[in-house]
């Protein structure tokens, strides 16, 4: 592990998705997701729909960095939907249709039912 780790600081793989987020990679795996990623990530939570935003920004808040790092992925990938999209799979009027994105919904969905 310390040879990967000493790997990774020699030459980073630094990318930036469509959503201009900075995650580390290595190897093709995300190992870190800057702080300013998950900054820009609480500012996209904001959707301007109320319905919404009780869900993602407590999520972005309380939970995103406790996430496995596959998790994360699917929850930034769930940010880059439609709202209407959203909307229907959080008030359960329908399944996404992506496995990920149904595992991202039921998450977010497990978290705010947690509390």
């Amino acid at each position: 592990m310390h040879n990967q780790s000493q790997q990774l600081m020699e030459n980073p793989e630094v990318l930036d998705y469509t959503s201009h987020l900075l995650k580390i990679t290595f190897n093709g795996v995300c190992v870190v997701y800057s702080e300013e990623a998950i900054r820009r990530l609480t500012w996209q939570a904001r959707r301007g729909m109320l319905e919404l935003d009780v869900l993602f920004v407590p999520f972005m808040e309380k939970a995103f960095r406790g996430l496995a790092d596959d998790d994360k992925d699917r929850f930034v990938k769930l940010l880059e939907c439609e709202d209407q999209d959203l909307f229907i799979w959080f008030m359960q009027r329908g399944v996404p249709e992506d496995p990920e994105l149904a595992k991202a919904v039921k998450m977010v969905l497990a978290f705010v039912q947690s509390k």
